[in-house]
């Protein structure tokens, strides 16, 4: 199964590690500005506690965001995140990044994800989901760890989260590349 973060004890402290990711979201918000990209609206793809959602909420003021997360206690911290920053164009939903079936086919211009892709079991069909729900001309902005051996800390957080007895870390999958 997807790596869980359900218990609210595992996302308030996943939450309080995420903090530290502020920077990621500007690179990310850097690539779509060099992009170009004017969306009318954007999805941000497993947020946890609302991020990078709120940080391209309060870049994008008049744009909606949908951010979501399969943790319904993800999705109550990211709901109190947007709160607290007085974000409007925020919406929070349980969403999974497989089965994006409440989502309209060809309805969004921006598709954000940090960190969250490596943690879905079938990642062809969350990537399939996301190019489905993505419009014409459309913009995936993603950040994934490719190689959970090199990230000693994702991995202890990973244990610490989910206890000696929770579910293993997810093991890297390597995809072909062409030779140079």
């Amino acid at each position: 199964g997807a790596q869980s973060f359900d218990g609210a004890e595992k996302a308030k402290t996943f939450a309080g590690f995420f903090e530290v990711g502020e920077p990621m979201w500007a690179k990310m918000f850097e690539l779509a500005a060099k992009a170009k990209a004017s969306p009318a609206n954007i999805l941000d793809l497993g947020a946890g506690p609302g991020e990078p959602a709120c940080y391209f909420a309060a870049k994008f003021p008049g744009v909606p965001v949908t951010c979501t997360d399969l943790a319904p206690p993800m999705v109550e911290l990211a709901k109190k995140r947007a709160a607290a920053k007085g974000l409007k164009n925020v919406e929070c939903a349980v969403v999974d990044m497989q089965n994006q079936s409440d989502i309209p086919d060809a309805s969004v211009d921006l598709v954000i994800s940090q960190i969250a892709y490596q943690f879905c079991p079938d990642k062809p069909k969350a990537l399939a989901e996301t190019f489905r729900v993505m419009k014409p001309g459309g913009f995936l902005i993603a950040r994934v760890w490719n190689r959970m051996d090199l990230l000693s800390l994702p991995a202890c957080l990973l244990k610490s989260v989910n206890g000696p007895t929770g579910p293993p870390p997810p093991q890297p999958t390597r995809t072909p590349r062409a030779p140079p």
